[in-house]
């Protein structure tokens, strides 16, 4: 037996397809009857109708409004004084002591983090000038022994 909407083949006894749905009409002779067709159904075409769609935007889902809270202000660092970017250039002066300080500003846990960044941008400067140092004083030395290369 096969469904009249669908097509699909269904077992004996079933009152609904699986595939679409439908009803399913059992006969009593078990043998599914064909339907006849009349000449004048099959001589009759409907015109094709065009249905115009028109697109409708979804709706969005409500969404529950959320409670204003107040908002939480940063905790801002106190800026540095002048008097504290003395004492830090004043020590940066001493050779040894310079080293250690600029590590542990920059490292350390200090609370300041005016003076972390000052220590970190120190240390950025510091590793800039080493570099053109290095390149400057061999440039130098390439020139000086081309120089008196010649005297030999």
């Amino acid at each position: 037996m096969f469904c009249k909407s669908c097509g699909k083949k269904l077992e004996d006894g079933v009152k609904f397809c699986d595939g679409c749905g439908a009803r399913v009409e059992t006969s009593q002779s078990g043998v599914a009857q064909k339907p006849e067709i009349k000449p004048e159904e099959q001589m009759v075409q409907p015109a094709p109708q065009t249905i115009q769609q028109t697109y409708t935007q979804p709706s969005r889902p409500a969404v529950a409004p959320v409670a204003a809270s107040a908002p939480i202000a940063p905790a801002y660092d106190p800026p540095l004084t002048i008097g504290q970017y003395l004492g830090m250039f004043l020590l940066m002066l001493i050779p040894i002591a310079n080293i250690i300080l600029i590590f542990i500003w920059a490292f350390g846990s200090d609370k300041n983090r005016n003076k972390k960044n000052f220590a970190i941008a120190y240390l950025i400067l510091f590793a800039i000038g080493i570099v053109l140092s290095i390149l400057l004083s061999s440039a130098i030395t390439a020139i000086v022994t081309a120089i008196f290369s010649n005297y030999y």
